[in-house]
């Protein structure tokens, strides 16, 4: 069903740090994709089939990068990269140990 508009968010899937509780930012050493991180790609390609969706953008680190392409193969549409949509999240604390996670909500 083709949504006209409707914007989709996809978060990237489990990366090595993840796995690891580490701080990732927008640090070009954070590992790509974990085996469940790209299982995790393939579930939200399925389940983005048939939504319209005509174009896949991510940002330019690996992790999203990773995660956007086997999505737009599947869909069957062109990819782009960003380079200021990225983590919002840069501290210098990168590769550090992530002792607490506090989800944000909007809406």
């Amino acid at each position: 069903m083709k949504r006209p508009g409707a914007l989709f968010l996809v978060r990237h899937g489990e990366s090595g740090w993840n796995r690891e509780r580490l701080i990732q930012g927008q640090s070009r050493m954070a590992p790509g994709l974990t085996t469940a991180g790209r299982e995790d790609a393939s579930g939200a390609a399925d389940d983005l089939a048939g939504s319209g969706a005509d174009l896949i953008l991510a940002s330019d680190l690996r992790r999203a990068v990773e995660t956007a392409l086997p999505i737009a193969a599947r869909l069957g549409v062109p990819s782009g990269l960003s380079h200021g949509c990225g983590n919002g999240f840069s501290a210098p604390r990168k590769g550090a140990r992530a002792i607490r996670y506090t989800p944000m909500y909007w809406g």
